[in-house]
C-alpha cells in the first residue's frame, strides 16, 4: 500500500484552509487596527509623561505644542520662548515630537493649543484633555490634571481599544 497523499486530498486541504483565510481576513485586519490605536495611545501617553520628565530634568518651564494644519498635526515639547506657528517651524525648535507622517490616518483633537509643564512639580499649567482617533465612533480621551500632575488615558462614551470608559 503506497504511503503520502494524493493530488485531490492536496487539492481538498489547499480549498478548505483558503476558505479560512478568507473568512479570518477581516478580523485579521480589525485586530491590527486595534493594536495600531493601542501602541499609539502608549505613545502619546508615554510622550507626555517624558514632556513633565524633561521639565524637571532640564529645570525649566517646557511648551508641548498641539497643532492641526488641515489633514497634518505634530504634537511637540519646546522651550517655552518658542514662537513656531507652523508644522516646519515647530520641528526645528522641539525638543521632540510626535506627527501625523508616523501615524497615518489618526486624528488629533483639543481645544488647547499649548501647555506649559512646571519645572519643579512637572504640573501642566492647564488641565485639558486631547482626542485621537481613526474612527470618530472609538475616541480615546487623554487627560492632564494641573494641579495633581496626573496624565489619564481612557475610552470617550466607552471601552475602546482595551481602555476602560472615563
Amino acid at each position: 500500500m503506497p504511503r503520502g497523499f494524493t493530488l485531490f486530498e492536496l487539492v481538498i486541504v489547499i480549498a478548505v484552509l483558503s476558505t479560512l483565510l478568507v473568512a479570518a481576513g477581516p478580523s485579521f485586519s480589525h485586530l491590527l487596527e486595534n493594536q495600531s490605536m493601542k501602541r499609539f495611545a502608549g505613545e502619546v501617553e508615554g510622550f507626555f509623561i517624558q514632556a513633565k520628565s524633561e521639565a524637571v530634568l532640564q529645570n525649566k518651564e517646557l511648551k508641548l505644542f498641539y497643532l492641526n494644519e488641515s489633514t497634518d498635526w505634530i504634537i511637540s515639547l519646546n522651550p517655552v520662548g518658542s514662537t513656531a506657528t507652523t508644522i516646519s517651524g515647530i520641528k526645528l525648535t522641539s525638543l521632540s515630537y510626535i506627527d501625523s507622517i508616523n501615524h497615518p490616518n489618526i486624528k488629533i483633537s483639543s481645544s488647547v493649543s499649548s501647555i506649559i509643564f512646571d519645572s519643579v512639580r512637572a504640573t501642566p499649567n492647564l488641565s485639558r484633555s486631547f482626542y485621537f482617533y481613526k474612527d470618530n465612533g472609538k475616541q480615546l480621551k487623554l487627560s492632564t490634571h494641573n494641579i495633581t500632575g496626573r496624565i489619564k488615558l481612557c475610552g470617550n462614551g466607552g471601552t475602546f481599544y482595551g481602555y476602560k470608559e472615563c
